[in-house]
């Protein structure tokens, strides 16, 4: 039977936090040689540390999974990052720096992610300037 203090044994050198995923303070191997190494070990103790290993599994599955979504959500966010579409605004041809044109343009991609998002979304130069145009209903 589960035991918080068999608990703390199992997963007590184990921090968690959402920037960083996972971070074990000991190897895995360490913690399941603790487990199987003592010597009143009865049948008892062999099911729970079936149920601890069986846990452990299950916790890095779902570690996993959650580390894969934090880094695609990372991506994400990098790719439509107020930097990036500057760098995007600053590298279309004939827009001119602090123009009215390169103003208004500003002011909308800082206005929210999904109009950082619309400019990226555009393949071509061109869509992209387009796309300006008409959000800030101004000529290039």
């Amino acid at each position: 039977m589960f035991t918080f203090g068999s608990l703390e044994t199992v997963f007590g050198a184990i921090t968690m936090s959402g920037a960083q995923g996972w971070s074990p303070l000991q190897e895995e191997e360490a913690i399941l040689d603790y487990i199987l190494s003592d010597d009143e070990y009865d049948s008892d103790d062999a099911n729970m540390t079936e149920a601890a290993v069986s846990a452990m599994a299950a916790r890095n599955e779902a570690l996993a999974k959650s580390n894969q979504l934090m880094e695609g959500r990372m991506e994400r966010e990098q790719a439509c990052s107020i930097e990036r579409v500057v760098e995007i605004l600053n590298g279309l041809p004939g827009v001119r720096k602090w123009s009215p044109f390169y103003c208004a343009a500003l002011d909308h991609l800082l206005a929210g992610a999904a109009n950082r998002q619309g400019l990226i979304a555009f393949p071509s130069v061109e869509d992209k300037i387009r796309y300006l145009e008409i959000r800030i209903k101004r000529k290039l």
